[in-house]
């Protein structure tokens, strides 16, 4: 009996025994058809739409007749997890071993097909290197998958990337490695970094779905050791700024108000040694000097808030005047500063200096994420919308 054998955009006529088991009749075509068959099955068209032949059942069980159609299709890959390992430093699939909370000397690698007799109803999955299962610790990157289906990436539109990062449920708005460490650079170095709420510092959609947002940190590790350290000295920032807490413009520390001094004129602090580098810097509008032993300044510095220029030499705060007595400032130094006051606008949440070149009123902090309008130094509302945007 000869059967039709279809295959993509080839068709082959095939001289069959009914004796035949489906799984000799697959190997028969795939060989002659130079391809592999350990990734490819047999099906019929029925009025039911596609029905698979399973391998073991013989061809006269189905029925079929002489120069039936017969379909020979590829196998749909299983997706495999996909891990980074902090030793290699790089992205790998998953090696995982399965095996019972209850009792864990019943262990088995996932890949075998026989293990210990359990009668657990859970399953314990560990994810290791396939390097070297000493390679520890590894993470699971929840975001990235297999490109089994050749789906293209949404910025380059290569169907050829083995990898996918998704962060949505559309899998059209899914971005390739590469295409994610420049989105992610990009982005970062920008200040379009957004601090979300039980999630921390991260980027969303590049297609902007609404609540789609990278939700393990981690994955930013794929941008190399550097990039990862200054995500999180930056994380770490943006969370102290928008909790009220205030850091050195001069070295970079950290510190946490908790003593407002309503006597003071301006929010002056010092960057307390040894920690500290002794800068005394104002926190609203971000402006420090270095403290230095030198003569005194008979000229009173003035702090760079608008509207809120007072002589430092005036306060009340004794401790501050003895650092400011042995303060120098240079030519340069006065100039800078007097630039700085004229030209730039602080932020009203983080009270970083801003200046804009030319566009609308509506200002985004690179800092601290805020939206705010250049015009009333407020947050950006319908009112400045209308108002204020050019």
């Amino acid at each position: 009996m000869f059967l039709i054998v279809v295959y993509v955009d080839r068709v082959v006529k095939f001289d069959v025994s009914e004796q035949w088991d489906v799984l000799f009749l697959k190997q028969r075509v795939c060989q002659d058809l130079e391809i592999d068959a350990d990734i490819h099955y047999l099906s019929l068209e029925t009025s039911f739409g596609q029905e698979v032949m399973k391998e073991e059942a013989k061809l006269v069980d189905f029925g079929l007749m002489p120069n039936c159609r017969v379909y020979v299709n590829k196998r749909q890959s299983k997706e495999r997890k996909i891990i980074f390992c902090y030793e290699c430093e790089d992205v790998h699939y998953s090696s995982v071993s399965v095996g019972s909370p209850s009792d864990p000397s019943i262990y088995n690698n996932g890949s075998l097909g026989s293990g210990g007799d359990c009668s657990s109803t859970e399953t314990l999955l560990e994810s290791s290197c396939p390097v070297s299962a000493k390679h520890k610790p590894v993470v699971y990157l929840k975001h990235v998958k297999q490109n089994c289906n050749r789906t293209e990436c949404a910025a380059c539109s290569s169907p050829e990337v083995e990898l996918l990062f998704s962060f949505c449920d559309s899998e059209d708005h899914s971005i390739c490695t590469e295409c994610f460490k420049k989105y992610a650079k990009e982005y970062f170095d920008a200040g379009m970094f957004q601090f979300v709420e039980n999630i921390g510092y991260t980027i969303g959609c590049p297609a902007g779905c609404p609540a789609s947002f990278l939700t393990d940190p981690h994955h930013f590790r794929l941008l190399g050791p550097e990039f990862y350290s200054h995500y999180k000295e930056q994380s770490v920032k943006r969370y102290l700024v928008l909790k009220g807490g205030t850091f050195c413009p001069s070295c970079g520390l950290d510190w946490q108000v908790t003593n407002s001094d309503v006597t003071l004129p301006c929010d002056w602090h010092l960057c307390v040694p040894p920690l500290g580098c002794a800068s005394l810097f104002c926190s609203s509008c971000g402006w420090h000097c270095k403290f230095m032993n030198s003569s005194p300044q008979n000229d009173p510095v003035k702090c760079l808030c608008e509207g809120r220029s007072y002589p430092l030499t005036q306060s009340s705060s004794s401790a501050c005047n003895s650092v400011w007595k042995s303060l120098k400032l240079t030519t340069d130094d006065r100039e800078s500063r007097k630039c700085i006051s004229e030209t730039c606008h602080p932020c009203p949440r983080c009270k970083s200096p801003t200046q804009k070149f030319g566009g609308c009123n509506h200002i985004h902090c690179s800092l601290c994420g805020l939206d705010w309008c250049w015009v009333c130094c407020d947050i950006w509302t319908g009112q400045c919308i209308s108002s204020h945007w050019l």
